[in-house]
């Protein structure tokens, strides 16, 4: 067994717990350090899209309840599209019919109907 990786990662520990900085901060380095944060602060502000984002990531944190919710918005699809679709295609065959009528009674050509 390779112990070598093991000295390093020892080795490494312990200059990380001697390293010491002598340096001293800049001037008003504190202060500069909160303009920026409250700089930073109105762009993490909770916007609608943020908010949408983690209702939805909220909403799919679970598999059980992410396939219920896909269920039921799939369901709810295919009735909204198969009403709207049904509605749509007796609109065409009344005017279909109407178009019809009109092409073959001469009286129906100005809409007398």
């Amino acid at each position: 067994m390779n112990t070598e990786p093991k000295k390093n990662q020892d080795a490494l520990d312990k200059n990380l717990q001697e390293w010491r900085v002598n340096a001293p901060l800049p001037a008003r380095f504190q202060e500069q350090v909160w303009k920026r944060i409250e700089r930073e602060e109105p762009a993490t502000q909770a916007g609608v899209w943020l908010v949408l984002q983690q209702l939805i990531e909220s909403m799919f944190a679970h598999r059980r309840l992410a396939l219920s919710y896909l269920t039921v918005a799939l369901v709810a699809g295919s009735a909204a599209g198969y009403w709207h679709g049904k509605e749509e295609a007796a609109g065409q065959e009344s005017n279909l019919g109407r178009q019809y009528i009109q092409s073959v009674d001469p009286y129906q050509k100005h809409g007398h109907l």
